[in-house]
């Protein structure tokens, strides 16, 4: 494994990159409730990523050479750097467009999945055993870990764009909920009812979904907006024919794209 990760650390990979589709921001201004079809499903539910190259439609294609590594983790995009980051054996890595993976931390991050704030020497992770994990670091070298929540029900840990503070989806059995918690202290927060929960740039608001399954797939959906400092909820768009789910917030705060859960098809919309 050591050998491994030093060859990382310096070499390419055998299998290089491949870049996937990059869609460019939409023009125009359609509202969600006539949200611009950007592609057909291919009976798939994939996660869109908004970066500032445009939209990925899924990440799969974009970044084959991690199947290379063991257990490689999802890649996770930071906007202050610009760049993809994934956990692989154990090791935080940035994936670069040649395929390389420069080490960023050499140990000590085995969740599949991770978010990253580089500038701030900040990663949170969903580890494999079912604790959701903080690491600092400096240079390549772990300095702390706290557990902030343990649970097999918690999951999808997600930094706010300042790093101040971060969102964990809690799986419940009459629909997952939603907690924030302040990195500097203070007790988790219980947002409520939400799934799928993205952050907007300004770091003041939370895109999210509420979903209504039949114990099989999801039949219903819509996108709501959530007010970080009052608490304020409000449903974006009624759509009852479509279901929203994977909301993914363009880096100028301005658009939203999302998959329709009942026929994997990939939306756009201006964000109200």
């Amino acid at each position: 494994m050591k050998a491994l990760l030093s060859c990382v650390a310096v070499v390419c990979l055998a299998t290089p990159v491949r870049a996937a589709p990059v869609i460019p921001p939409p023009t125009g201004s359609p509202g969600l409730d006539a949200p611009l079809r950007l592609r057909a499903g291919n009976g798939r539910l994939e996660r869109p990523t908004w970066t500032d190259e445009g939209l990925l439609p899924s990440l799969d294609r974009r970044f084959r050479g991690l199947a290379a590594i063991e257990q490689p983790g999802l890649p996770a995009y930071d906007p202050t750097t610009r760049a993809f980051y994934a956990s692989a054996n154990g090791a935080l890595v940035r994936l670069e467009p040649d395929g390389a993976l420069p080490v960023i931390v050499a140990s000590g991050v085995q969740g599949i999945d991770v978010d990253v704030r580089p500038a701030r020497q900040l990663a949170v992770s969903r580890e494999p055993d079912h604790r959701i994990l903080l690491t600092r670091w400096r240079g390549r070298e772990v300095i702390a870990q706290r557990t902030l929540l343990r649970g097999a029900r918690f999951f999808r840990p997600r930094l706010a764009p300042d790093g101040a503070s971060l969102l964990v989806s809690e799986s419940r059995p009459r629909g997952a909920h939603l907690w924030r918690l302040v990195l500097n202290g203070g007790a988790p927060i219980d947002l409520g009812r939400a799934d799928d929960a993205a952050w907007h740039p300004d770091g003041q608001r939370v895109i999210f979904t509420r979903v209504r399954h039949d114990g099989h797939r999801v039949t219903a959906a819509d996108l709501w907006e959530l007010q970080i400092s009052s608490g304020r909820r409000r449903r974006l768009a009624r759509t009852p024919g479509r279901a929203e789910v994977e909301p993914a917030i363009s880096p100028d705060g301005r658009w939203v794209a999302f998959v329709d859960a009942t026929t994997g098809d990939l939306f756009a919309a201006r964000l109200p």
